[in-house]
């Protein structure tokens, strides 16, 4: 059983979370208190439930074109090849993912939890306005009759009802 993302936040420390974060992203020194406040309330929330077996991976690429470094994360499947956006995924169900072996491997805790609030937080730091941005979006793919965009995810959670 892989560790969850809300183990480790169980120990984490705000202030090094933060130290990781503006370290890797710089630009976001502003929203200090929006990431304060998002922490805080990861730290209060009980995960969901992952019967998927969905894991975070964080991996440090390099631009094809200037070869400058950014961070990828996102979710995939023990022994598969897919990788699913989590942006618009609600964060009890990051907190019920796990992490893979190797980001655990090569990353502190803190720098995790950093890459995974930068992440959450890529669209808003509010989980009812992330929300509403999945609904619009799959109402207007509804309305173009473009729906395969978001098979892969629903189709994954789908196992969550059965």
């Amino acid at each position: 059983m892989s560790l969850k993302l809300k183990d480790i936040f169980e120990t984490a420390d705000f202030a090094e979370v933060w130290d990781a974060l503006i370290e890797c992203y710089p630009d976001q020194e502003e929203a200090y208190y929006d990431y304060a406040e998002m922490f805080d309330q990861l730290m209060e929330m009980e995960p969901s439930a992952n019967p998927s077996g969905i894991l975070i991976r964080v991996e440090c690429c390099a631009d094809e074109e200037d070869g400058e470094q950014f961070y990828d994360v996102f979710g995939m499947q023990a022994g598969r090849l897919e990788q699913y956006a989590l942006e618009l995924v609600p964060w009890e169900d990051w907190l019920g993912f796990g992490l893979t072996l190797d980001t655990v491997e090569r990353m502190s805790d803190p720098e995790i939890i950093a890459h995974c609030l930068y992440e959450m937080s890529f669209l808003s730091f509010d989980q009812n306005e992330i929300a509403d941005i999945y609904d619009e979006m799959v109402r207007r793919a509804q309305l173009n009759g473009q729906s395969d965009w978001m098979v892969g995810y629903d189709e994954l959670m789908h196992d969550r009802d059965d």
